[in-house]
């Protein structure tokens, strides 16, 4: 999933990406009743994402290669978590029941990408990504 800030000139709610639409069903008490999973467990900050295509366009060695750019793992229970301990006027419309990471862990979730070594990403195209968490996304659209 891709997180990060929103267009500055969104005209509606309805407008925001699948990422984004996520985290505003939660604010508004969608999920109430229940955290769906996640159904996919990686991230990155749309920042990382935009960098990556403009050092892999400018890198000779990075042509015909296809990059994962992940900031890491979540789970949507993660995700509420860090809605409620960031924004505690929404809390109560957030369910505290499911979403965790699926049975089977992390080699489930990392199955469809056999040989994902995360740093290499990083070190071919010579850039280092802003290691945000999804907290720090959290706080900056609640300051913006």
């Amino acid at each position: 999933m891709v997180f990060g800030p929103i267009h500055p000139k969104l005209q509606t709610l309805d407008s925001l990406n699948t990422s984004n639409q996520r985290i505003r069903d939660m604010m508004l008490g969608k999920l109430q009743d229940e955290i769906p999973p996640a159904g996919i467990y990686i991230w990155v900050d749309v920042r990382d994402l935009a960098l990556a295509h403009i050092r892999a366009a400018e890198r000779p060695a990075a042509a015909g290669q296809r990059f994962l750019v992940t900031a890491g793992y979540y789970s949507n229970r993660e995700l509420a978590d860090d809605i409620r301990d960031q924004l505690p006027d929404v809390a109560s419309k957030i369910s505290t029941k499911g979403g965790e990471f699926p049975e089977g862990g992390m080699s489930l979730i990392l199955a469809p990408f056999p040989g994902f070594m995360p740093n290499s990403v990083e070190k071919l195209l010579l850039t280092r990504f802003m290691q945000a968490t999804l907290s720090t996304i959290i706080r900056e659209r609640k300051t913006s």
